[in-house]
């Protein structure tokens, strides 16, 4: 698989608060099967 054909996540804060993009990042392995990487 090359670098353009790999999938990308875009994770925007729209609060102030870092707990939701840390939860994303702990759950990674999850997000990869979901998106079938």
């Amino acid at each position: 698989m090359t670098a353009s054909e790999k999938p990308k996540v875009g994770i925007y804060g729209f609060t102030g608060c870092a707990g939701d993009k840390l939860l994303i990042i702990h759950t990674e392995d999850e997000i990869l099967n979901l998106f079938g990487a």
